[in-house]
């Protein structure tokens, strides 16, 4: 990855701001985040890198950011308390997988790893090789207002919206397939 806002073996800064980045072509994940949280991130784009396009901490707030055609997820978020607002995830899993890859890694949005409180509003997923948004092991993650279009590209289990052993979580937009004017459920 090519930005990594931890600092090993240092005090964590907890006020990270980063605005109007472009990044791509890395080996690893667009930006990748430990330790605390407390940031603002407008304006990035992630676009073709190896693993997933973002995966922030927990506290940290995303404005306008998009994840494209990168090898995972677009939006990984394994921390609680994440702010997603007009963020796009498309073509998650566009990248050959590598061994031991399964298609929930090609997610747009995946919520996971019992985490709480993460908000997405006005959030598109458009074609993610597999769910657009994912809800995984998680509580109280809500997402308003958000278009689910055309994902499940590689054809297999996966749908517009997932929801696996997750509690109180709320999906609320529009969910359709452009291709072939179906809705998938």
């Amino acid at each position: 990855y090519v930005v990594s806002l931890n600092y090993p073996g240092q005090w964590f800064d907890s006020n990270r701001d980063a605005f109007n980045l472009w990044i791509s072509h890395c080996a690893g994940s667009g930006i990748w985040m430990a330790g605390r949280g407390g940031g603002h991130f407008q304006n990035i784009t992630a676009y073709e890198n190896k693993g997933n396009g973002f995966r922030p901490t927990y506290d940290t707030g995303w404005v306008n950011c998009t994840a494209g055609r990168n090898g995972k997820r677009g939006f990984y978020i394994a921390e609680s308390a994440v702010r997603l607002m007009n963020c796009k995830a498309w073509w998650s899993g566009f990248r050959i997988p590598e061994a031991g890859w399964s298609d929930y890694q090609s997610n747009g949005f995946s919520f996971e790893s019992n985490t709480r409180g993460a908000i997405a509003v006005g959030c598109e997923a458009q074609d993610n090789y597999a769910n657009g948004f994912a809800f995984s092991l998680v509580t109280g993650h809500n997402a308003y207002d958000c278009i689910a279009d055309s994902n499940n590209r590689r054809n297999g289990d996966s749908v517009a919206v997932s929801f696996y052993n997750s509690y109180n979580c709320r999906f609320s937009g529009q969910v359709y397939d452009r291709y072939n004017d179906s809705v998938r459920y």
